[in-house]
C-alpha cells in the first residue's frame, strides 16, 4: 500500500530527482517511528469530534513535509452511536490501518508521468467505498484535485448548525444530521436537495422553522423530542403555547416526499395522529412516548400504507390492540410500556403479516408467551422486562421461526430456560440482560451453532463463564455492557476469541487492562465508554489496528 501511495505523489505532482529522495525518505521515516498521522484540521464547526479518526504525534523528530487538512467522511447516519450529539456525551475515535511497510529503495522507483484527470478519478473510484475517506489511504493528501475529487464522493456528513455556511464544498451530501442549538434561521440554510434529515440532537427551532423543509425533497426525518426542543430554552424557540410538539404532525403531514418520519417525545396528541394517519406516502412512523390515546390509534390502525408503526409509552389499551392487529400492512409493530393485556395478545395471534413484535414491559406472563409462540410469521420478538419464568423460555423454543429474540429483565427465566432455547430454537440474535448468567448457562449459550449476538448486559458474568462463550465457533457481536465485576484476566479472556468482531464494555471497570484487547486480531468495532481508560491505555486504543472505536472524552 506504501508503494501506491508513494508512486501517486510521483504521479500528481512531478519533482527533481533528488527532492523526490528527501521525500520518500521522510514518508518512510515518519512510518518507522510510529506510522505518525497529521491530525485533521477541518473548521470546527463543520466535522463534530467523533468524524474523524486521530492518533498522537509520534515523540520522535519527525523531518516530513506537512501535508494539507484531510476532510473525511463520516459513516453513515445508520449507526448514530458514531456520532457525538451533546457536549459531554462520548465521543467516536477511530484508529488507522497501518500502511504495508515496504523496503523498496527510493532509488529504484521510476519517475512516472503525469496522469489525466480521468484516469485520476478512474484511481480513486477502484478503490472500494468505504476505503476512500479512510486515514491510512490518504487520498485527499495527493493534490487539490484529489481532495476535491472526495469532497464530491461525500453523501454522509455531521455538522453543527454554524457549519452549514461550509456545506457547499460538499455538493453531493444528501443525509445530514445537525447538533446543537438550531435556530429557524439556519433551518432555512439547508441544502435544497436533502433526501435525509436528523435533528434529533438539535434544540432551539420552532413549528414556524420546521415549515422550510415541506419545500426539502426529504424521504427520512427525525425530530426525536428528546431533544428536539429544549424546555430551558426561550420562549420564542417553542410554539406560541410552549409545547415543544404541538402541530408538528399536523404540519409534518402535509410533507409531499416524506417516507420515514420519527417524532417520539414530542408530545404529540391525537390531532396530530390522525392528520399523520392521512398521509398516504408514509411508510414507517415512530410516535413513540407520546399521548396518542384510542381515538388517534383508530385512525393509524385504519391506514394502509404504514408498514413499520411505533407506539411504545402511550395510551394504547385493549382495544386499541386489536384494531392495530386487524391492520394487513403492519409488517413492525412497537407497543412497548402500554396496555396490552391478555386480550390484546389473543387479538395478536390473529395477525399474519407482522415479524417484528416489540412488547417490553407490558405485564406479560406465560400464557401470553405461549400465544404469542404461536406466530409464524415473526422473525424479531421483543418481550423483555415482563413477567417471564423458564415455562416462556420452553414455549419460544417450539417456534422455529424467531431469529432474535429479547429476554431482558425476565429475571424468572433461568438455566433451564436458557438451555432449552439453544437447543431447540435457531437464534441469531439473543438478549439476556439483567438474568442471572453463571457458568451453566454460559456453556449452553456457547453450544447454540447459530448465535451470533449475544447482549448480557448487567448479569455479572464470571471469568469461566466467559472463557466458555468465546470458544463459540459463531457469536460475532457480545454486549457485556455494564458487568462492572470484569477485570483484567477478562480482558484477556476475550481478547483470544477467534471470532468476535464487536464488542461492547460500556460502564465495566476493565480500563487498564484495555491495551490488551487492543492486541486482538478479530475485533473490528470496541465500545469502552465509561471504562476509565488511563493514558497507557488511551495510546493503547489509538494505535491498535482496530477501526471503530467508541470511548468517553478525558478517558472516562
Amino acid at each position: 500500500m506504501m508503494k501506491v501511495v508513494l508512486r501517486i505523489f510521483s504521479c500528481c505532482t512531478p519533482t527533481s530527482p533528488a527532492r523526490k529522495h528527501q521525500h520518500l525518505h521522510s514518508l518512510r521515516q515518519s512510518e518507522t517511528v510510529g506510522d505518525a498521522q497529521q491530525t485533521p484540521n477541518l473548521p470546527s464547526a463543520l466535522v463534530s469530534p467523533s468524524t474523524v479518526r486521530r492518533r498522537p504525534s509520534s515523540p520522535a523528530s519527525h523531518s516530513g513535509p506537512t501535508h494539507p487538512p484531510l476532510p473525511l467522511r463520516n459513516k453513515s447516519l445508520s449507526d448514530p452511536t458514531e456520532l457525538t450529539s451533546e457536549a459531554g456525551a462520548p465521543s467516536t475515535s477511530y484508529s488507522n490501518e497501518p500502511f504495508a511497510k515496504t523496503e523498496v529503495p527510493a532509488s529504484t522507483l521510476p519517475a512516472l508521468p503525469t496522469l489525466s484527470h480521468l484516469v485520476q478519478r478512474q484511481i480513486i473510484e477502484h478503490l472500494p467505498h468505504r476505503y476512500r475517506h479512510q486515514p491510512g489511504y490518504e487520498l485527499s493528501l495527493v493534490c487539490k484535485r484529489w481532495r476535491d475529487i472526495l469532497r464530491t464522493d461525500t453523501y454522509d456528513l455531521s455538522v453543527t448548525p454554524e457549519g452549514l455556511l461550509l456545506l457547499e464544498r460538499y455538493p453531493n451530501v444528501r443525509h445530514l444530521q445537525l447538533r446543537g442549538w438550531l435556530s429557524d434561521e439556519q433551518l432555512a440554510q439547508l441544502p435544497r436537495d436533502l433526501t435525509s434529515l436528523d435533528l434529533s440532537a438539535c434544540d432551539g427551532f420552532s413549528i414556524k422553522g420546521l415549515t422550510c423543509l415541506l419545500e426539502l425533497p426529504l424521504q427520512k426525518l427525525d425530530l426525536c423530542g428528546d431533544r428536539a426542543a429544549s424546555e430551558s430554552g426561550p420562549p420564542s424557540c417553542l410554539d406560541p403555547f410552549g409545547r415543544k410538539g404541538t402541530g408538528w404532525g399536523r404540519m409534518l403531514a402535509q410533507h409531499p416526499t416524506l417516507t420515514e418520519l420519527s417524532l417520539r417525545a414530542c408530545e404529540i396528541g391525537d390531532d396530530d395522529a390522525m392528520a399523520l394517519a392521512g398521509n398516504p406516502r408514509l411508510r414507517a412512523l415512530d410516535l413513540g412516548h407520546n399521548q396518542v390515546s384510542l381515538e388517534g390509534v383508530r385512525e393509524l390502525a385504519a391506514n394502509r400504507t404504514l408498514q413499520k408503526l411505533g407506539l411504545a409509552a402511550n395510551r394504547v389499551d385493549a382495544q386499541g390492540v386489536e384494531l392495530l392487529a386487524a391492520n394487513a400492512t403492519l409488517t413492525a409493530l412497537d407497543l412497548g410500556s402500554n396496555h396490552v393485556d391478555r386480550p390484546g395478545v389473543k387479538a395478536l395471534m390473529s395477525n399474519t403479516t407482522l415479524v417484528t413484535l416489540c412488547l417490553p414491559d407490558n405485564g406479560l406472563d406465560d400464557w401470553s408467551a405461549s400465544r404469542l409462540a404461536q406466530m409464524e410469521t415473526l422473525l424479531h420478538l421483543d418481550v423483555s422486562h415482563n413477567q417471564l419464568s423458564d415455562t416462556a423460555a420452553f414455549y419460544f423454543a417450539q417456534n422455529l421461526s424467531i431469529s432474535e429474540l429479547d429476554l431482558s429483565g425476565n429475571t424468572g427465566i433461568r438455566w433451564k430456560g436458557i438451555t432449552l432455547l439453544c437447543k431447540k430454537i435457531r437464534l441469531y440474535m439473543l438478549s439476556l440482560g439483567e438474568l442471572d448468567i453463571g457458568d451453566e448457562e454460559a456453556k449452553s449459550l456457547a453450544t447454540c451453532e447459530t448465535l451470533r449476538d449475544l447482549r448480557l448486559m448487567r448479569t455479572n458474568i464470571t471469568t469461566s463463564g466467559l472463557a466458555a462463550l468465546i470458544k463459540s465457533p459463531s457469536i460475532e457481536t457480545l454486549d457485556l455492557s455494564d458487568n462492572t465485576g470484569l477485570r483484567g484476566k477478562d480482558a484477556e479472556v476475550l481478547a483470544q476469541s477467534p471470532t468476535l468482531n464487536r464488542l461492547i464494555l460500556k460502564n465495566c471497570w476493565i480500563g487498564p487492562s484495555v491495551p490488551t484487547l487492543a492486541k486482538s486480531h478479530t475485533l473490528r468495532h470496541l465500545d469502552v465508554r465509561g471504562c476509565f481508560l488511563d493514558q497507557r491505555a488511551s495510546v493503547a486504543l489509538t494505535q491498535s489496528g482496530i477501526p471503530s472505536i467508541l470511548r468517553s472524552p478525558s478517558g472516562l
